[in-house]
């Protein structure tokens, strides 16, 4: 991605060799950014630090989504005959777990998982794929969820900005707007130090599907 503290540029710059078996997981993961700025309502550049970012370890909350949600598009978007899931599917699908084969995907931190990038990919991952495991039952269009990222807002709880809608900046928010309702005793368990939101809402078409106890579930496992 372009350098933020020089402007941004609509223009990626990839510095890698196509032999690399990661080139083409990252050509997907930068285009996400890509796709983000320019149909998904905006990255969020200016006012937060996200340089030298890594998988494994908390980086901010809002790193940790802009960054978890592309790792996510990378790996679907690097499927090959290699890789029929993906590069780094298994990291994502297993992450933390012995089950994940690469050093960074399963010697990882269980603290502050919300702010920790890889975590935010497995959520995703869960949210989106057939590879239902334990705890993890839903299965719902990449569209739906790209839809609710893009669309999520939360109210203020600010008394002097109380009609004061803000677009989300956090893996919080997205969780919300997917079950769309807010618990606050758990809010602040899983989610210290972020201000709990007076509301939420969001303008997807939720799936036949759609169930918050099972979204729920999935959230729960991967960031609690």
């Amino acid at each position: 991605m372009p350098d933020p503290r020089q402007g941004l540029l609509d223009k990626i710059t990839l510095a890698w060799e196509p032999a690399d078996p990661r080139f083409f997981w990252t050509a997907a993961h930068e285009y996400w950014h890509a796709l983000h700025h320019k149909a998904l309502d905006g990255l969020w550049w200016q006012g937060f630090g996200c340089f030298g970012h890594e998988i494994p370890k908390p980086s901010g909350h809002r790193c940790a989504l802009q960054e978890g949600f592309a790792n996510y598009a990378g790996t679907v978007g690097s499927v090959s005959v290699d890789h029929p899931d993906g590069y780094y599917h298994n990291c994502f699908e297993h992450f933390g777990t012995p089950k994940a084969h690469r050093y960074r995907c399963r010697n990882v931190s269980h603290d502050r998982k919300p702010e920790i990038e890889g975590w935010v990919a497995a959520l995703f991952m869960d949210l989106i794929d057939g590879n239902n495991e334990r705890h993890d039952w839903t299965e719902y269009p990449g569209r739906y969820v790209a839809r609710v990222f893009k669309t999520c807002m939360t109210k203020s709880v600010y008394d002097h900005l109380p009609d004061k809608w803000w677009k989300r900046t956090n893996v919080s928010n997205i969780v919300r707007c997917l079950e769309n309702y807010i618990d606050r005793a758990l809010h602040k368990e899983v989610f210290p130090g972020i201000r709990t939101p007076g509301d939420v809402h969001e303008w997807a078409t939720e799936p036949p599907d759609w169930d918050p106890l099972d979204i729920r579930a999935t959230w729960l496992k991967n960031l609690k």
